[in-house]
């Protein structure tokens, strides 16, 4: 009688633990994630925070010039050439593909006006956008994270100088001023590498190809590129600034927090990419 008493005893210990086990696991993954959710607020706070100073900081940056006009040539002059590549290439696709799609609808003299406000509109001023999050976002990240690992920021601090003035604020004043030429130039590599494959892929005339872009033209169009580069400059250089300063735990860290400053603000970049065509298209 006892052995068939022991079975039913041991089968209910190993129930026992293995609910106590599942209990265990829940509330470690509660935790978990609650823990994930504190640390994301206080990092949006803290973002928020560091995004108002560097803000409320312009009027100083000419007290800071000459970091304005270091950093308006890294973020212009230097980037101006992979943003042009990036635009001839996406041009000329665009004008592959859908001139072969209008053509199959005998359409084919549309072409110039489809290209002009996919170029125009959207992809413009975004892949000037991404181009420039991995390459001035990157080496904003890199740069300011080495500072903050060898204590220079620190000493800023000591000496009494505002590091977000004298760092942050200077790259984004930069980054406000030229984001707006780099959105043109895009637009005009784009069209030009559109106006070419045109000509000389689909056999269309040039004059066809202009003449379906000029006269169909309005404002709104304009302004649906333009308004993305300056929101686009504060995403890039605030996001890339702010990881470059929480940057932590030596060369390491300097890498994480790059890496994560430029996927965070592409991801931004995309998503301010379609909210600013919505409310622009929707209230023009």
């Amino acid at each position: 009688m006892g052995r068939k008493n022991e079975k039913p005893t041991i089968a209910r210990m190993k129930t026992q633990q293995s609910r106590s086990g599942a209990l265990a696991f829940t509330r470690t993954l509660q935790e978990k994630l609650l823990l994930e959710m504190k640390v994301f607020f206080f990092t949006m706070q803290e973002f928020f925070w560091f995004s108002i100073r560097a803000f409320v900081a312009i009027p100083k940056a000419k007290q800071y010039w000459r970091d304005v006009l270091d950093q308006a040539k890294i973020c212009g002059a230097d980037s101006l050439p992979i943003v042009l590549v990036s635009a001839v290439s996406i041009g000329a696709l665009l004008a592959i593909e859908v001139g072969n799609l209008l053509e199959d609808f005998g359409a084919k003299t549309m072409l110039g006006r489809s290209t002009a406000l996919s170029v125009i509109r959207e992809l413009g001023p975004l892949l000037m956008g991404l181009m420039l999050s991995a390459r001035f976002g990157s080496r904003n990240g890199a740069e300011l994270g080495a500072m903050q690992i060898s204590e220079q920021i620190d000493a800023l601090r000591a000496f009494g100088t505002d590091p977000i003035a004298k760092l942050v604020t200077p790259r984004l004043v930069a980054a406000l001023i030229m984001f707006l030429p780099l959105t043109a130039f895009s637009d005009f590599a784009g069209l030009q590498s559109a106006a070419y494959m045109a000509e000389h892929y689909h056999r269309l005339d040039p004059g066809i190809f202009w003449n379906s872009v000029y006269p169909r033209l309005v404002a709104k169009d304009f302004v649906v590129g333009f308004l993305k580069a300056p929101v686009f400059a504060i995403i890039i250089t605030l996001v890339s600034s702010f990881n470059g300063f929480a940057a932590r735990g030596g060369t390491s860290g300097v890498g994480r927090s790059t890496i994560k400053g430029i996927v965070v603000s592409s991801g931004l970049v995309l998503i301010a990419n379609f909210y600013v065509s919505k409310i622009v298209l929707e209230n023009m």
